[in-house]
């Protein structure tokens, strides 16, 4: 779409971006900033800068109110149990005071379900403690939001039941943990969980709500699923799940780099929707530690899934499920790479059903007398086993490769020399791949797992990332840096700031997870600096937005949440 500001318009539109300044410097006069300091604080005072309170458990315990637009700045000290009660018009924002170094014990959003929580951001927190029940599985979480909770920000968090591990036993591991992030509210519950770190843990994200967006977290050292997806409209992107310590048995759970089923519940009997895509699953990152062990990668065994799009992920697991769907109706897995790197699997001596498995396969299937699958596509993928449609009427296989022998690898991959270490694989393709060139464009993501534009060559190519043949293309340009996006994610609309280009044209388009264009209205506040608003009436997920300008474009992810 090409567009342009008529001069007419110029002084309406300064007034209007003025208003908007004003409307938002008028909040920041009104919020106000409350401290908490556990060691020399006290309840009683007032929660000021020089009168600070005690622990911020203390405060939800004495059912302090806020208002939104207010931020409570956490003093060095253990701040306990936190139960967070409330629900603001606003985001109340919690973090650390300057130079301080809390830590957080728990923190629970909503009393067990009783009583409606919103609007909270949480970030650059620690929320560290080690369990002390002795159970060797138990549902405890350091993070848990209930029933009522809505609207949770949780932001560069560090969730861990330890920060240091060393020495531990297998006994340990499974004594010693908690579970790391859940979610329990219900539909339209509007969760962000982002730049989080989560390790050394039972479960590590488990999000059994829909309407939440779950990005660059980093997911290591978990003894059982590193991340479940048990809700609906739920974009997962550009995440790391890292390392199974294997020391439960099968009987016990079966573990999993990422799993989804449905249950009995408004928004989780049917799982609809959600968008799986740019993340990095790998089993063993090192397998000369301890406790290694079989993971499956993707597992979604309970269906329906219902329009689920699963592209642009790495999967490295030593299990036949790299990626694998059970009642997928309308779903498309494209552009993946599901190898198994592991030439053993390690004969675990706790566990009598230990066997060796894999290598990984892709495949739909139908779970037994469960939904039956149809209307599927599964192209462009890399699968070191097979990629299996298990019944002809499930839908369309096409255009995928698969290797088979772990030998094959140098001739699909730029680097796989130290087979111990799957984590420093570089899995771009080779300069002769036979990937290269070979996918189909109908349908294909925009962009690869780098963010380069597809294609890059004269067509598709297949697997996660495209050979960038010319490398002036992956040097990022002045102007491309200058290129920002706000706020991200957004519901109805953002601002686009576009570099000043004088006479130069920019052509935007918005296109979906399935190659579509989708509609937009642009208003340009102020041509002069390129600041621009685009509204929109998207249904929530991943979008990926181009932009075109002398001979050359520029690509940019953004998500959408539900209003």
């Amino acid at each position: 779409m090409l567009f342009s500001t008529p001069a007419s318009y110029k002084s309406y539109i300064r007034l209007f971006i003025l208003l908007i300044i004003l409307s938002e410097y008028t909040g920041d006069v009104f919020a106000a900033t409350y401290y908490c300091d556990p060691v020399y604080g006290s309840i009683n005072n007032d929660g000021s800068k020089h009168t600070p309170w005690s622990g911020l458990g203390d405060v939800f315990n004495k059912k302090i109110a806020f208002a939104g637009g207010d931020t409570i700045r956490l003093r060095t000290g253990n701040h306990g149990f936190v139960i967070v009660r409330g629900e603001n018009s606003a985001h109340v924002v919690i973090l650390p005071d300057e130079n301080a170094e809390p830590v957080i014990e728990h923190i629970n959003f909503s009393s067990y379900g009783n009583e409606p929580t919103g609007y909270w951001k949480i970030q650059d927190l620690k929320i560290v403690s080690e369990s002390t029940n002795g159970l060797p599985k138990h549902d405890y979480y350091l993070i848990h939001m209930f029933a009522k909770a809505h609207d949770i920000i949780l932001e560069n968090l560090i969730v861990a039941s330890t920060e240091n591990t060393a020495g531990w036993t297998r006994d340990d591991w499974r004594n010693r943990c908690n579970g790391g992030i859940i979610t329990s509210a219900g539909l339209n519950s509007h969760i962000i969980i982002t730049d989080c770190t989560v390790q050394n843990v039972t479960f590590g994200i488990t999000v059994s709500s829909s309407d939440c967006l779950i990005k660059n977290n980093v997911v290591r050292n978990f003894t059982n699923d590193g991340t479940r997806v048990l809700g609906s409209r739920i974009t997962f992107t550009e995440n790391k799940v890292l390392d199974l310590i294997k020391v439960m048995t099968n009987d016990e759970n079966h573990d999993d780099l990422f799993q989804a089923f449905t249950a009995a519940q408004p928004g989780r009997d049917t799982l609809q929707d959600c968008v799986i895509s740019g993340n990095v699953f790998i089993n063993t990152t090192d397998t000369n530690r301890d406790f290694v062990g079989p993971a499956q990668g993707i597992g979604c065994f309970d269906g329906p899934l219902l329009r689920w799009v699963i592209e642009n992920n790495i999967v490295m697991t030593d299990h036949w499920h790299g990626i694998s769907l059970y009642g997928a109706i309308d779903c498309a897995i494209k552009n993946n790479i599901a190898i198994d790197p592991y030439r053993i699997t390690p004969v675990d001596p706790y566990d009598p059903g230990s066997q060796n498995i894999g290598p990984t396969w892709i495949r739909i299937d139908e779970k037994n007398n469960g939904p039956k699958s149809y209307g599927n596509k599964l192209f462009n993928n890399i699968s070191q086993n097979a990629v299996i449609l298990a019944k002809p009427y499930m839908g369309k296989e096409y255009n995928n490769l698969v290797i088979k022998n772990i030998d094959n690898y140098p001739t699909y991959f730029f680097q796989t020399d130290d087979i111990t270490r799957p984590a420093t694989f570089d899995l771009h393709h080779t300069d002769d791949s036979p990937a290269i060139d070979n996918g189909t464009s109908v349908n294909a993501p925009v962009t690869d797992l780098d963010g380069n534009t597809r294609p890059q060559g004269d067509g598709i190519d297949i697997g996660a990332y495209e050979k960038v043949i010319n490398t002036t293309t992956q040097q990022i340009s002045a102007i491309e840096k200058s290129i920002v996006l706000y706020p991200n994610p957004n519901n109805d609309g953002f601002f686009l700031k576009l570099p000043y280009a004088g006479s130069i044209r920019h052509e935007i388009s918005i296109i979906d997870l399935l190659g579509k264009t989708v509609p937009f209205k642009i208003i340009n506040f102020n041509p002069d600096s390129g600041i621009y608003y685009i509204s929109h009436d998207l249904n929530t997920g991943l979008y990926i937005i181009k932009i075109e300008y002398t001979n050359k474009s520029t690509t940019h992810k953004f998500v959408v949440i539900p209003k």
